[in-house]
């Protein structure tokens, strides 16, 4: 009895010690996987997980039968991975402080646009509309929203004029998804649809990437698996796809057409000098990342011809207003610091520096 008490116990300690060994092991290889992506900073289509990494705050933005826009007086924080802002909107729903008189002489900025102009990756004083007003010794309002179109930015810009009175007007246009969202009439696309999937395995990507390089690199291998089977994947591939094929630029490109002589019309209307500013995607501007995005999305990287997509835009621009391509100084600023995060299609601070630089140049001529 003794005897077989004994050997039980020894059976026992050692499944304990080998089961010990293998989580042991298994976290280890954790460890080693997640420092690996941290020092890697592996690239190429991994910014897809800034789709399902990091959430919005659902108090943020109000939605209309005729718009979306941000809430007035909200005080919230915007975190992900890489990133960590505070974001705070005054009294019309307009990032920054509240609204204040026309002093004599001051020079008034108001930026327009979508997640670029918004820049809730980085803190306030970190966006480039904050460093215009610091640069100029004028004032600035942000006024940027996520997913706007071009129409939507203009509409939000004819909304804000008398209140702002604005003398500097600068419209962010993404050439990226701006085309394909002027071409669906104003907005980001509906969705087309998912095929059934883990939804837990989601949502467990989702909260444990906004700690883990490891699990967003996973949940943007997950995404970019599921194919045209996830709405957001096609969002992703039709942005890109401009880049690749010229029918798709061809198909796109008279809204946006459309939609910058709105601008431009409003514009006259504000009697603001006005200023439109062409922003790359961030494989454009990391031309190391490229390859590894078009294959991604079965484009052919050979093929790819940003020039012209940038040119066809910045000719559909009206004549009487500054249009501004950031490519050369992104791309030259890269060599040395990176402009867009990892697992976000998004600005760093420093582009956002860079990006100010250029628009006080084109200011100042």
């Amino acid at each position: 009895m003794s005897c077989g008490s004994a050997y039980e116990r020894d059976t026992v300690k050692k499944t304990l010690l080998r089961l010990a060994l293998a989580f042991g092991g298994l976290v280890i290889g954790l460890v080693l996987a997640e420092v690996g992506c941290r020092v890697a900073s592996p690239g190429g289509a991994t910014f897809v997980a800034g789709a399902l990494v990091g959430g919005q705050d659902p108090n943020l933005v109000e939605v209309t039968p005729r718009s979306r826009r941000l809430r007035p007086n909200v005080e919230t924080v915007h975190s992900s991975l890489e990133y960590e802002a505070a974001l705070r909107t005054n009294e019309l729903g307009l990032r920054g402080g509240p609204i204040t008189p026309r002093r004599d002489g001051e020079l008034r900025i108001l930026t327009v646009g979508d997640s670029f102009t918004l820049a809730r990756q980085v803190e306030e004083d970190e966006t480039f509309t904050a460093l215009l007003a610091e640069g100029t010794g004028g004032v600035a309002w942000n006024a940027g929203v996520d997913g706007y179109s071009t129409y939507e930015a203009t509409e939000q810009l004819e909304r804000m004029v008398r209140d702002v009175r604005p003398d500097v007007v600068v419209l962010s246009f993404y050439l990226g998804n701006d085309l394909r969202d002027n071409a669906s009439g104003g907005g980001p696309p509906a969705p087309i649809g998912h095929a059934p999937r883990a939804i837990w395995a989601e949502d467990l990507a989702m909260s444990l990437g906004t700690r883990s390089a490891l699990a967003a690199h996973l949940t943007a291998r997950m995404l970019l698996a599921q194919g045209a089977d996830d709405f957001r994947f096609q969002e992703h591939r039709d942005e890109i796809a401009v880049m690749v094929e010229p029918d798709v630029l061809d198909r796109d490109l008279e809204a946006t057409r459309r939609a910058l002589e709105g601008f431009g019309q409003a514009c006259q209307s504000a009697r603001a000098r006005c200023i439109v500013g062409l922003i790359p995607p961030a494989y454009v501007v990391h031309d190391e990342r490229a390859a590894a995005t078009y294959e991604a999305f079965d484009l052919d990287p050979s093929q790819a011809d940003f020039e012209r997509v940038a040119r066809a835009v910045a000719e559909a621009v009206p004549a009487g207003l500054d249009v501004v391509d950031l490519s050369p100084a992104l791309q030259e600023a890269a060599a040395d610091e990176a402009m867009y995060f990892t697992y976000d299609p998004h600005w760093t601070a420093e582009a956002h520096r860079v990006a100010a630089e250029v628009y006080l140049e084109t200011l100042n001529r």
